[in-house]
């Protein structure tokens, strides 16, 4: 059974600045880039030949924690750009199952595959996390759901703290598949993302569910709670009588 999608927040702070397919990102007649209103005169995306944003901005804090965000378990590979941006890429272990036809742009890479009746197909996935302050990790570092990542920053080319994040397609290797697909090879994590809970929260509900209390352990926290009794109680008479 192949794993599909599953993105939750990859940060405490939870606004979206800027959608998947946006173009917030303007640039001026100096060639500086800023944060437009809804439409720009000079959008920094097509300028740079993509058709918009190919991501989601969370904006918050500098140093603020940055967690993997997808189901999928990887491998950390860390980045910088010429412009000084910051980033880690967490590459899937494995190819996931997404349904539907294949994409166009990685029609030569997905493999067809059909599972619990449904028509799809597989590929390898990469989720990119930009602008950090710093990245948390070591290059082949196996990462799961929740692992701390990053720093949220500013770096690169980027008009204020925030975090980037979208899944890319990828090779085994985390190569870039479809760097010519409008949006340098990423999808768009819409479909797939939950802005309600954290990354973190999810999976120590995971873990809270794989992991029931054992009766030995039921016991223990019941003798706890009655010996806990039993001293209140004793405080409240020792109050008493003074």
């Amino acid at each position: 059974m192949f794993q599909t999608l599953k993105i939750f927040r990859p940060c405490i702070s939870k606004a979206i600045s800027q959608h998947f397919g946006e173009n917030k990102a303007c640039v001026d007649h100096n060639g500086r880039v800023y944060s437009g209103p809804i439409r720009c005169v000079v959008s920094y995306y097509k300028s740079i030949g993509m058709m918009g944003h190919n991501g989601i901005d969370i904006p918050g804090l500098n140093g603020e924690d940055i967690y993997h965000a997808a189901t999928f378990p990887g491998w950390f590979r860390s980045e910088a750009d010429s412009s000084g941006g910051l980033g880690v890429d967490v590459v899937s272990n494995n190819s996931l199952f997404f349904p539907g036809k294949i994409p166009p742009e990685i029609i030569n890479s997905a493999v067809l595959h059909t599972q619990n009746g449904v028509q799809g197909f597989l590929h390898h996935v990469k989720m990119r996390y930009w602008h950090l302050s710093m990245v948390i990790g070591h290059e082949g570092k196996q990462v799961t759901l929740g692992t701390v990542v990053g720093l949220m920053g500013n770096t690169g080319v980027s008009s204020g703290t925030h975090l980037h994040f979208a899944p890319k397609w990828c090779d085994v290797n985390g190569g870039n598949i479809s760097p010519r697909n409008g949006y340098n090879g990423a999808l768009d994590p819409t479909p797939y993302y939950n802005n309600q809970v954290t990354a973190l929260e999810y999976s120590d509900m995971i873990t809270k569910e794989a992991l029931p209390l054992t009766p030995v352990e039921v016991k223990s926290i019941t003798t706890q709670l009655s010996l806990v009794k039993k001293v209140v109680l004793l405080l409240q008479k020792l109050i008493h009588k003074i």
